[in-house]
């Protein structure tokens, strides 16, 4: 009895609404009555969703009997760095009692981060190399074999995603460079290593 009541005054509000594009004036209280009701509706927890989260960050809230919908903009990709928040869309069906989400899109939170030219980071690194530097970017093993250290080269700063490419086009890169110079990469091992070629 509970759970019709809270839904029913939901749908008694927006009775009482033209059907379209709900108005500023209306959509906060009807986020109010929404989030009165949300645990009652069936499918209400899906991505993660709670009552708590509609206030202030419900957009384009539209009303066509008997369907709510409006979207929102959610964030957990951001915890593991992403620049892009998702946008959902929740349709709420206020005759049946259930709520259906949909990702309908994203936005870019924060710019992007610029493109390394790691062309020039590569040839600047083999650079070292072929010299036989000594510099925070390397470790010598010995004379013939000297190991990349990224963390100096490229930083764990700014999205892993962002990072992990940016690495890997410089390792392409870096080889390309060393080969013609006599250095070979060693084929096994997670470490950038590489090796003088016998007879350079």
């Amino acid at each position: 009895m509970a759970r019709s009541m809270t839904i029913a005054k939901l749908r008694n509000y927006l009775n009482t609404l033209a059907s379209g594009l709900i108005d500023n004036e209306h959509k906060d209280e009807t986020t109010s009555i929404l989030a009165d009701c949300w645990t009652s509706l069936d499918g209400g927890d899906a991505e993660g969703m709670h009552a708590d989260k509609l206030s202030g960050r419900v957009e384009d809230m539209t009303w066509e009997s008997p369907l709510l919908s409006f979207k929102i903009e959610r964030h957990g990709r951001t915890v593991n760095g992403s620049s892009r928040a998702d946008v959902h869309q929740w349709v709420i069906d206020v005759d049946r009692g259930t709520a259906s989400c949909f990702v309908v899109g994203h936005r870019q939170l924060t710019p992007n981060s610029p493109r390394l030219d790691v062309k020039s980071l590569a040839r600047g690194v083999a650079a070292l190399i072929l010299e036989e530097k000594h510099d925070p970017k390397l470790t010598w093993l010995d004379a013939r074999s000297v190991k990349v250290n990224l963390n100096e080269v490229i930083p764990k700063v700014g999205p892993a995603q962002t990072i992990e490419d940016r690495r890997r086009r410089f390792r392409i890169e870096l080889g390309h460079v060393l080969e013609s110079g006599g250095w070979c990469r060693r084929a096994k091992g997670s470490h950038l290593v590489f090796d003088r070629s016998e007879g350079e």
